[in-house]
Protein backbone atom coordinates (compact mmCIF):
# COMPACT_ATOMS: atom_id res chain seq x y z
CA UNK A 1 0.00 0.00 0.00
CA UNK A 2 1.35 3.30 -0.77
CA UNK A 3 1.70 6.31 1.14
CA UNK A 4 -1.27 8.26 -0.55
CA UNK A 5 -3.81 5.22 0.05
CA UNK A 6 -2.51 4.55 3.82
CA UNK A 7 -3.01 8.64 4.65
CA UNK A 8 -6.99 7.93 2.99
CA UNK A 9 -7.40 4.92 4.53
CA UNK A 10 -6.49 6.37 8.03
CA UNK A 11 -8.42 9.20 7.09
CA UNK A 12 -11.49 6.80 6.74
CA UNK A 13 -10.69 5.26 9.48
CA UNK A 14 -10.51 8.23 11.96
CA UNK A 15 -13.66 10.05 10.79
CA UNK A 16 -15.43 6.60 11.45
CA UNK A 17 -13.88 7.05 15.00
CA UNK A 18 -14.82 10.83 15.42
CA UNK A 19 -18.38 9.73 14.60
CA UNK A 20 -18.48 6.98 16.72
CA UNK A 21 -17.51 9.16 19.40
CA UNK A 22 -19.70 11.61 18.67
CA UNK A 23 -23.14 9.63 18.14
CA UNK A 24 -21.94 8.03 21.37
CA UNK A 25 -21.61 10.46 23.87
CA UNK A 26 -22.40 13.61 22.19
CA UNK A 27 -25.31 15.62 23.32
CA UNK A 28 -28.91 14.06 21.78
CA UNK A 29 -31.17 17.20 20.83
CA UNK A 30 -34.50 16.86 22.47
CA UNK A 31 -37.77 18.03 20.42
CA UNK A 32 -39.14 21.04 21.64
CA UNK A 33 -42.66 21.52 23.04
CA UNK A 34 -42.57 17.83 23.93
CA UNK A 35 -42.82 16.59 27.27
CA UNK A 36 -40.73 13.40 27.31
CA UNK A 37 -41.88 10.77 30.08
CA UNK A 38 -38.87 8.94 29.67
CA UNK A 39 -35.88 10.86 28.87
CA UNK A 40 -32.92 8.59 29.30
CA UNK A 41 -34.80 6.03 27.03
CA UNK A 42 -36.14 8.57 24.40
CA UNK A 43 -32.01 9.49 24.69
CA UNK A 44 -30.91 5.72 23.84
CA UNK A 45 -33.50 5.21 21.36
CA UNK A 46 -31.70 7.87 19.59
CA UNK A 47 -28.23 6.77 19.78
CA UNK A 48 -29.16 3.35 18.60
CA UNK A 49 -30.95 5.14 15.71
CA UNK A 50 -27.55 6.96 14.81
CA UNK A 51 -25.45 3.86 16.00
CA UNK A 52 -27.74 1.83 12.60
CA UNK A 53 -26.71 4.77 10.60
CA UNK A 54 -23.22 4.76 11.15
CA UNK A 55 -22.64 0.69 10.49
CA UNK A 56 -24.70 0.98 7.13
CA UNK A 57 -22.22 3.83 6.45
CA UNK A 58 -19.23 1.34 7.29
CA UNK A 59 -20.83 -1.41 5.62
CA UNK A 60 -21.36 0.02 2.13
CA UNK A 61 -17.44 1.31 2.53
CA UNK A 62 -16.34 -1.87 2.52
CA UNK A 63 -16.24 -3.91 -1.21
CA UNK A 64 -18.90 -6.25 -1.76
CA UNK A 65 -18.04 -9.85 -1.48
CA UNK A 66 -17.79 -11.66 -4.35
CA UNK A 67 -19.80 -14.48 -3.31
CA UNK A 68 -22.27 -12.82 -2.61
CA UNK A 69 -22.67 -10.08 -5.05
CA UNK A 70 -25.77 -12.23 -7.01
CA UNK A 71 -27.11 -13.09 -3.96
CA UNK A 72 -30.28 -11.40 -2.06
CA UNK A 73 -28.13 -11.71 1.43
CA UNK A 74 -25.83 -9.04 -0.26
CA UNK A 75 -28.62 -6.69 -0.38
CA UNK A 76 -29.78 -8.02 3.21
CA UNK A 77 -27.07 -7.99 5.33
CA UNK A 78 -26.63 -4.02 3.48
CA UNK A 79 -29.82 -2.90 4.84
CA UNK A 80 -31.18 -2.94 1.10
CA UNK A 81 -34.34 -4.78 1.76
CA UNK A 82 -36.31 -2.83 -1.61
CA UNK A 83 -33.28 -3.77 -3.26
CA UNK A 84 -33.78 -7.20 -2.25
CA UNK A 85 -36.82 -7.77 -3.71
CA UNK A 86 -36.33 -6.05 -7.22
CA UNK A 87 -33.14 -8.53 -7.63
CA UNK A 88 -35.53 -11.12 -6.82
CA UNK A 89 -38.18 -10.68 -8.68
CA UNK A 90 -36.10 -9.28 -12.01
CA UNK A 91 -34.31 -13.20 -11.59
CA UNK A 92 -37.50 -14.55 -11.56
CA UNK A 93 -37.66 -15.94 -7.58
CA UNK A 94 -41.19 -14.06 -7.20
CA UNK A 95 -41.39 -16.75 -3.82
CA UNK A 96 -38.12 -15.45 -2.54
CA UNK A 97 -39.89 -11.36 -3.49
CA UNK A 98 -42.98 -12.17 -1.83
CA UNK A 99 -40.97 -13.65 1.20
CA UNK A 100 -38.67 -10.04 1.38
CA UNK A 101 -41.33 -7.81 0.61
CA UNK A 102 -43.56 -9.68 3.50
CA UNK A 103 -41.20 -9.72 6.27
CA UNK A 104 -39.88 -6.50 5.93
CA UNK A 105 -43.09 -4.66 6.91
CA UNK A 106 -44.65 -7.73 9.02
CA UNK A 107 -43.67 -8.77 13.09
CA UNK A 108 -46.36 -11.53 12.16
CA UNK A 109 -44.53 -12.97 8.96
CA UNK A 110 -41.16 -12.61 10.72
CA UNK A 111 -42.61 -15.07 14.33
CA UNK A 112 -43.63 -17.56 11.10
CA UNK A 113 -40.22 -17.52 9.96
CA UNK A 114 -38.60 -17.52 13.35
CA UNK A 115 -40.75 -20.48 13.87
CA UNK A 116 -39.63 -21.91 10.57
CA UNK A 117 -35.77 -21.49 11.19
CA UNK A 118 -35.44 -24.07 13.84
CA UNK A 119 -38.00 -26.75 11.84
CA UNK A 120 -36.33 -29.03 9.65
CA UNK A 121 -38.66 -27.89 7.08
CA UNK A 122 -35.62 -25.36 6.05
CA UNK A 123 -33.48 -28.25 5.01
CA UNK A 124 -35.33 -28.56 1.51
CA UNK A 125 -34.42 -25.13 0.26
CA UNK A 126 -31.17 -23.89 -1.07
CA UNK A 127 -28.35 -22.34 1.06
CA UNK A 128 -29.27 -19.15 0.35
CA UNK A 129 -32.60 -19.06 0.79
CA UNK A 130 -32.04 -20.48 4.43
CA UNK A 131 -30.03 -17.85 4.79
CA UNK A 132 -32.47 -15.02 3.51
CA UNK A 133 -35.16 -17.10 6.64
CA UNK A 134 -32.27 -16.79 8.76
CA UNK A 135 -32.00 -13.66 8.79
CA UNK A 136 -35.09 -12.02 8.01
CA UNK A 137 -36.13 -13.81 11.25
CA UNK A 138 -33.43 -12.94 13.42
CA UNK A 139 -32.27 -16.26 14.45
CA UNK A 140 -29.01 -16.38 13.00
CA UNK A 141 -27.90 -19.68 15.21
CA UNK A 142 -29.94 -22.64 14.60
CA UNK A 143 -28.85 -26.06 16.61
CA UNK A 144 -25.40 -24.73 17.18
CA UNK A 145 -24.59 -23.49 13.40
CA UNK A 146 -24.50 -19.92 12.05
CA UNK A 147 -26.89 -19.96 9.15
CA UNK A 148 -26.04 -16.41 8.04
CA UNK A 149 -22.45 -16.95 8.36
CA UNK A 150 -21.48 -20.75 8.24
CA UNK A 151 -17.79 -19.91 7.08
CA UNK A 152 -16.96 -17.03 9.72
CA UNK A 153 -16.25 -14.46 6.65
CA UNK A 154 -18.32 -11.57 7.74
CA UNK A 155 -16.83 -8.82 8.88
CA UNK A 156 -17.95 -7.48 12.43
CA UNK A 157 -20.09 -4.20 11.56
CA UNK A 158 -22.04 -6.22 9.25
CA UNK A 159 -22.55 -8.82 12.00
CA UNK A 160 -23.60 -6.21 14.50
CA UNK A 161 -25.75 -4.44 12.44
CA UNK A 162 -27.96 -7.98 11.74
CA UNK A 163 -27.82 -8.12 15.20
CA UNK A 164 -29.48 -4.32 15.52
CA UNK A 165 -31.88 -4.70 12.28
CA UNK A 166 -32.96 -8.22 12.81
CA UNK A 167 -32.43 -10.13 16.25
CA UNK A 168 -32.76 -7.46 18.63
CA UNK A 169 -36.45 -6.02 19.50
CA UNK A 170 -37.11 -2.35 18.46
CA UNK A 171 -37.01 -1.32 22.44
CA UNK A 172 -33.06 -3.01 23.41
CA UNK A 173 -30.67 -0.49 23.57
CA UNK A 174 -27.09 -0.12 22.58
CA UNK A 175 -25.94 -1.86 25.32
CA UNK A 176 -28.04 -5.08 25.00
CA UNK A 177 -27.24 -5.44 21.71
CA UNK A 178 -23.54 -4.57 21.92
CA UNK A 179 -23.77 -7.49 24.55
CA UNK A 180 -25.59 -9.74 22.31
CA UNK A 181 -23.49 -9.54 19.51
CA UNK A 182 -20.18 -10.15 21.80
CA UNK A 183 -21.92 -13.37 23.40
CA UNK A 184 -22.38 -14.49 20.06
CA UNK A 185 -18.71 -13.71 18.65
CA UNK A 186 -17.67 -15.46 21.89
CA UNK A 187 -19.09 -18.59 20.97
CA UNK A 188 -17.38 -18.55 17.67
CA UNK A 189 -20.69 -18.16 15.60
CA UNK A 190 -18.94 -14.73 14.41
CA UNK A 191 -15.72 -13.18 13.72
CA UNK A 192 -14.11 -11.51 16.14
CA UNK A 193 -14.04 -7.66 15.58
CA UNK A 194 -10.05 -7.70 15.51
CA UNK A 195 -8.24 -4.21 14.17
CA UNK A 196 -9.49 -3.59 10.33
CA UNK A 197 -5.22 -3.76 9.42
CA UNK A 198 -5.24 -7.66 10.08
CA UNK A 199 -2.17 -8.23 10.79
CA UNK A 200 -2.91 -8.66 14.67
CA UNK A 201 -5.00 -10.14 17.40
CA UNK A 202 -5.74 -6.30 18.95
CA UNK A 203 -9.35 -6.13 19.10
CA UNK A 204 -10.53 -2.86 16.96
CA UNK A 205 -10.85 0.61 18.23
CA UNK A 206 -14.50 1.26 17.33
CA UNK A 207 -15.39 -2.21 18.65
CA UNK A 208 -13.32 -1.13 21.75
CA UNK A 209 -14.96 2.46 22.07
CA UNK A 210 -18.25 0.57 21.58
CA UNK A 211 -17.05 -1.55 24.70
CA UNK A 212 -15.84 1.73 26.81
CA UNK A 213 -19.69 3.04 26.22
CA UNK A 214 -21.59 -0.19 27.37
CA UNK A 215 -19.68 -1.51 30.07
CA UNK A 216 -18.97 0.34 32.92
CA UNK A 217 -16.14 -2.05 34.16
CA UNK A 218 -14.51 -1.69 30.87
CA UNK A 219 -11.02 -0.01 31.37
CA UNK A 220 -10.00 3.10 29.17
CA UNK A 221 -6.35 2.21 28.96
CA UNK A 222 -7.63 -0.58 25.96
CA UNK A 223 -8.54 2.31 24.12
CA UNK A 224 -5.29 3.94 23.79
CA UNK A 225 -3.04 0.53 22.30
CA UNK A 226 -2.11 2.10 18.61
CA UNK A 227 -2.36 -1.74 17.92
CA UNK A 228 -6.36 -1.20 17.40
CA UNK A 229 -5.83 0.69 14.47
CA UNK A 230 -2.49 0.44 12.70
CA UNK A 231 0.46 -2.16 12.41
CA UNK A 232 2.86 0.49 13.49
CA UNK A 233 3.60 0.39 17.13
CA UNK A 234 4.77 4.20 16.29
CA UNK A 235 1.74 5.72 15.09
CA UNK A 236 0.03 7.93 17.45
CA UNK A 237 -1.26 10.07 14.57
CA UNK A 238 -5.33 9.53 15.77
Amino acid sequence: MDDNNSFQTLTDYSLQVFQLCRLLWGPIETPKNVQLINQAYFEDQQRRHLLSNWLHQCILSQPQQEQWIMQNCEFLSRGLLNDCVKFAHDEGDLRLAALVHAASGSNTVRDILRHCAHEDIVDVYSKDFRRTIAILSGEFIVKGHNLVDQNRTTYWQMALALHLWFANSASDSVSTIVRDFESAYQEHYWLEPIAHHGNTKALDLRWKLLKLYTDDTYPIDNVFDVNSYTQNPFDYRL
